[in-house]
């Protein structure tokens, strides 16, 4: 798995990984805001299940951009 992972078909320079990654950071966040401070917007009761997605969701986007901020090997720059 390991080494499927290192042979992607897109090279990104640092630069580009950069723009990606505050990208997805920002979508994080409107993730975020979307799923869990819109339940206690709204009339209803709060759903358990959307505020645990919404974290979620936030948590593995972040993570992908932190992901492809750690992957910055120099070598398409």
């Amino acid at each position: 798995m390991r080494v499927a992972i290192g042979l992607t078909m897109i090279r990104l320079s640092r630069v580009q990984r950069t723009a990606l990654s505050e990208t997805l950071r920002g979508l994080a966040n409107l993730t975020a805001v979307a799923f869990v401070l819109g339940q206690f917007v709204g009339q209803r009761a709060p759903a358990t299940w959307l505020i645990l997605t919404g974290i979620a969701g936030w948590v593995a986007l972040l993570g992908c951009a932190l992901w492809l901020l750690g992957g910055a090997d120099g070598s398409n720059d």
